[in-house]
């Protein structure tokens, strides 16, 4: 499991998403500029999708990082773009300012269970496929995952 730590919730996601896997990583106030500057956009939320395609399609190579959005172009070219309140989220999202709370969170979003095989190629062989392999490992982890959905759900 990994973990960021950081003064907001924006700055612990990204930073857990740095050394995985099973790293730590703490962003101290004194780091945050120097870890913006060199972020590319799309690693961080609300920058994918339209918003995204759109900086690219305006700005190209001007603005591939967070830094770059603050220093390469204006706030006059942004909110022309995207009105005045996206644009003062884009520039505070970059300085490394959220202030969007830690909810408590204590069921799991997923459950799940896996099988790795010694041959990457196990499910492309037909003798396991007609052998009838594959079906018995799918029956154990159904089997495995009802019983983990069946505890949680008890817990729960």
């Amino acid at each position: 499991c990994s973990a960021g730590v950081a003064t907001n919730k924006m700055l612990a996601k990204i930073a857990s998403a740095m050394h995985k896997p099973n790293k730590q990583t703490i962003v101290p106030p004194s780091g945050v500029q120097a870890l913006m500057r060199a972020l590319p956009f799309s690693r961080v939320q609300g920058f994918g999708g339209k918003l995204g395609k759109t900086l690219t399609a305006q700005f190209g190579d001007r603005v591939l990082t967070l830094g770059d959005l603050l220093h390469n172009v204006s706030e006059g070219e942004l909110t022309a773009l995207f009105g005045s309140e996206t644009t003062q989220w884009m520039l505070q999202t970059a300085r490394g300012i959220h202030s969007e709370p830690v909810k408590d969170r204590s069921l799991p979003l997923s459950i799940g269970c896996s099988k790795s095989f010694r041959q990457s190629n196990m499910l492309l062989v037909p003798q396991h496929t007609q052998d009838g392999t594959i079906l018995k490992w799918l029956r154990e982890l159904a089997e495995e995952l009802k019983g983990r959905a069946a505890t949680d759900l008890a817990a729960n």
